[in-house]
């Protein structure tokens, strides 16, 4: 991808920022930030919200108006306050909504208190539309795109930097993964803005997983900063390169990973992991 236009690049020290509208903006896989999450509304929910709601530390998909407001505010927080990638002003209701919401599916990650913590959604194929890595990010000119029914997005990726104040129950999923390098991530993950912390991201990975497998889906691509891309690594979670490092509000690569190499990935290095995905949340 070309740099981009100085009236659609991040700023200097300094320098008052106000990018276009949302829709220019493709959504950067992952962001981290200072916000400290409110608490779920303590009235009287919908039967469906309700039964929607983790007994536990999880995530889960959602689709409930009062969810998505939730996941909206809480990117409007990271997004626009905290890491300042997009206008406030473009956004007066505190919400931070785009034109790629409207063929998503969101994902919501909670503690064991049912603060939201985390979302993420999976932007949907549309031989219409381009996918925003697509729009936004350059590939390698041997890349060949998978068919788009078959691929969707992970982006908007963002976890509230006080996500490790209450864990949850120890996460099933650490395979061979040593103890001692989890607690390492889990503290980087928490002082660090470019860290995301990986019991929170990878519960909202399991949900998009377990989408995906449920809808056809066979492809994810990301954009995203080699910081996650080495957390993820760690944990058999392997991405392929498929163009190169670009200035995309910081500096960024586009990925794609196919869900069957994901799957034998794990196999042979954190077996653990896989079989916690595939099983009933």
């Amino acid at each position: 991808m070309p740099i981009l236009p100085d009236s659609r690049r991040q700023p200097g020290h300094g320098q008052q920022y106000c990018p276009p509208p949302a829709h220019f903006f493709g959504g950067k896989h992952a962001a981290i930030g200072d916000y400290s999450p409110r608490t779920n509304s303590t009235g009287a929910d919908s039967r469906s919200r309700a039964m929607s709601r983790p007994a536990t530390a999880g995530a889960l998909a959602v689709s409930h108006p009062e969810d998505l407001s939730e996941l909206y505010a809480l990117r409007y927080r990271i997004y626009c306050l905290e890491r300042r990638f997009l206008c406030p002003s473009n956004y007066p209701s505190g919400l931070e909504i785009d034109i790629d919401d409207q063929r998503s599916a969101h994902f919501l990650a909670r503690n064991s208190t049912n603060v939201t913590v985390g979302t993420a959604r999976l932007v949907l194929g549309d031989r219409a539309e381009p996918f925003p890595v697509e729009k936004h990010c350059s590939t390698f000119p041997d890349f060949i795109p998978p068919p788009s029914n078959l691929a969707a997005e992970v982006s908007r990726l963002a976890v509230c930097k006080h996500a490790q104040s209450d864990p949850g129950e120890p996460p099933p999923w650490a395979g061979q993964i040593r103890r001692s390098q989890l607690a390492a991530d889990q503290v980087a993950a928490s002082r660090q803005r470019s860290r995301n912390s990986p019991t929170v991201v990878l519960r909202l990975y399991r949900q998009m997983y377990r989408y995906s497998r449920e809808h056809g889906i066979r492809y994810w691509y990301a954009a995203m900063e080699k910081s996650l891309l080495r957390v993820m690594a760690r944990y058999g979670v392997v991405f392929t390169q498929i163009g190169p490092l670009q200035d995309y509000y910081g500096p960024v690569s586009p990925y794609i990973i196919a869900l069957e190499a994901l799957d034998k990935q794990l196999e042979a290095t954190n077996p653990a992991l896989l079989r916690w995905f595939r099983q009933d949340a």
